[in-house]
């Protein structure tokens, strides 16, 4: 039997596309990474990686977790995991003792520099090597693709993260 909303055209890909949402979904709280004495799940990282990648646009918890696309409740949940581990560290900006902002520490920054090195080569080296071969266009039009088809489950997200 076939599935009803399924076409047969894009069948391979929403196959790849399940695969890859049941295999994300089993491996979000597993640990990814140890240095021997801190552990991360895959959950743990991506957020730590959201803090990094953004650190210079001093962006406010709010607007990092819309951009991951999970609730601040959460987000908040693991940024507090990330201090407690010595991964970040919360800090006020100059002039403003009411909000806080978060940068990585020595050793969150170490550890980030391992895990990008790991992931480059043994992990997204064959993604990477695929894309390599489809025109940016196309890369754009999927990407685009893919935002849209998540787009019911990132506008639950912003109900659940007011502005503030």
């Amino acid at each position: 039997m076939k599935i009803a909303w399924a076409n047969e055209k894009y069948s391979s890909f929403m196959e790849a596309m399940t695969f890859y949402s049941n295999s994300y979904a089993f491996n979000w709280q597993k640990d990814i990474y140890t240095d021997g004495k801190i552990r991360l799940s895959t959950a743990e990282m991506q957020v730590f990686e959201s803090v990094v990648s953004q650190t210079e646009k001093d962006l406010k918890m709010t607007e990092l977790a819309l951009g991951m696309g999970i609730p601040k409740s959460t987000f908040s949940r693991y940024i507090t995991r990330l201090t407690d581990k010595g991964m970040l560290e919360k800090y006020h900006p100059e002039g403003n003792h009411k909000e806080f902002r978060l940068r990585p520490t020595e050793d969150g920054s170490r550890i980030y520099s391992e895990y990008a090195e790991y992931m480059s080569t043994n992990v997204f080296g064959k993604l990477f090597a695929r894309l390599d071969g489809i025109p940016a266009e196309y890369i754009e039009q999927l990407s685009a693709a893919l935002r849209d088809w998540t787009g019911n489950a990132s506008a639950e997200v912003r109900e659940t993260n007011p502005a503030d």
